[in-house]
């Protein structure tokens, strides 16, 4: 969470056998697709929702399908923000996100 560039941390609900349930994309294709999107400016961590919980971050979603994605925002250590993203791809997930970063 300290990092020179602000840290993009995206809470995953759902994930078994490495892939996201409701958009069947492994783990690694959609942080590389948050990073080519997001571009180098931030950090990108993936997180499940038992380790979000575990660090008191976890808030609870609306009960939709796909379910939405949490994200925070750490600067220097500190968090700086946070809010859900929510869509049928990850190309409009991605681009939601990007509006909602400082």
């Amino acid at each position: 969470m300290k990092s020179d560039k602000p840290v993009v941390v995206i809470s995953i609900l759902n994930v078994y056998d490495d892939l996201i349930q409701g958009y069947n994309i492994p783990l690694e294709q959609f942080k590389s697709e948050a990073q080519k999107i997001l571009g180098d400016k931030y950090k990108i961590a993936i997180a499940d929702t038992r380790a979000t919980q575990e660090l008191n971050l976890y808030t609870r979603a609306p009960l939709i399908y796909p379910p939405p994605f949490q994200f925070f925002v750490y600067e220097k250590g500190e968090r700086s923000k946070s809010g859900f993203v929510v869509g049928y791809d990850t190309t409009k997930i991605f681009e939601s996100l990007k509006t909602q970063l400082p």
